[in-house]
């Protein structure tokens, strides 16, 4: 396992008279405290206002993350953010940055005005860019009151993509050696943790240890269609092999009985944590 310094991040903490003050935590403690419904992201794939509200109405508070994707910030705007908070659910905003420093820089002034909970950048980017996307991010939520850091993860290869489609773009090592590698990028540029599938989460647990978030996408039940994902797994798998987050879309959204189809997803995580 390779070695790294224990990555602290600030969080509001009432002391013993009950006031507000902001501790360094570290992420493995974090980590410990997690639970089921913390656990489960659902994501909200699509662009309709109207639908947006019914989901999160649907929903109905029985998770405390919902993730918005570029569907719903090109259809609807920022607006969504405002929409999903209103509801008290925490924003997961899966922004996939992926430009020069100097505009990654420009886009964190505006994001971190919107206070989101966790913040996606691709890991392509390098460390160049991450290393400055971390920095900004502490150093402009300074400036805003009552704001903490969000919590920044590295998207590694999208769970669509396998050797073949890599092969294909240019790559000549395998989805596994690249997620590795690019883990390793993430993790020494100081982000909290990673996106990767399933199937490459018990390898990156083992190598960069408890101080380091995994999220996973590509979720599926036995019976749940692919669908345009190639690199897939159970919740079960996923949480088993360390995953702290598993995020799920259309496997939840698209089902009549949705909080149903939520205590599924949470009793396969409950029965591994």
């Amino acid at each position: 396992m390779e070695r790294f310094q224990p990555h602290l991040f600030e969080a509001n903490m009432n002391d013993r008279n009950g006031a507000s003050k902001k501790v360094k935590i570290s992420i493995s403690e974090q980590r410990r405290k997690l639970k089921p419904e913390d656990r489960l992201i659902i994501s909200l794939d699509t662009g309709s206002k109207e639908t947006l509200v019914s989901l999160c109405r649907r929903i109905g508070g029985k998770v405390s993350i919902l993730k918005i994707g570029l569907e719903l910030i090109y259809n609807l705007g920022f607006d969504a953010i405002n929409i999903v908070r209103s509801f008290g659910y925490k924003i997961f905003l899966d922004s996939k940055l992926l430009d020069i420093p100097n505009t990654v820089r420009g886009a964190i002034s505006g994001i971190a005005n919107l206070k989101p909970y966790m913040v996606t950048m691709h890991t392509l980017g390098g460390e160049e860019m991450l290393s400055a996307a971390v920095a900004f991010f502490k150093q402009r939520v300074a400036s805003i009151r009552d704001s903490l850091p969000p919590l920044l993860f590295g998207v590694t290869v999208l769970t669509s993509l396998n050797d073949r489609d890599l092969s294909n773009i240019g790559f000549r090592e395998s989805h596994l050696s690249l997620v590795c590698d690019l883990a390793s990028i993430a993790r020494k540029s100081g982000l909290d943790g990673v996106i990767c599938s399933p199937n490459e989460v018990s390898i990156i647990r083992e190598k960069y240890g408890d101080n380091f978030y995994i999220a996973t996408p590509g979720i599926r039940l036995p019976e749940d269609l692919l669908n345009d994902q190639k690199r897939v797994g159970t919740p079960r798998k996923a949480i088993s092999s360390g995953a702290d987050f598993i995020i799920v879309g259309r496997s939840i959204t698209s089902k009549k009985d949705i909080g149903n189809a939520i205590d599924r997803f949470l009793d396969e995580i409950s029965g591994e944590v």
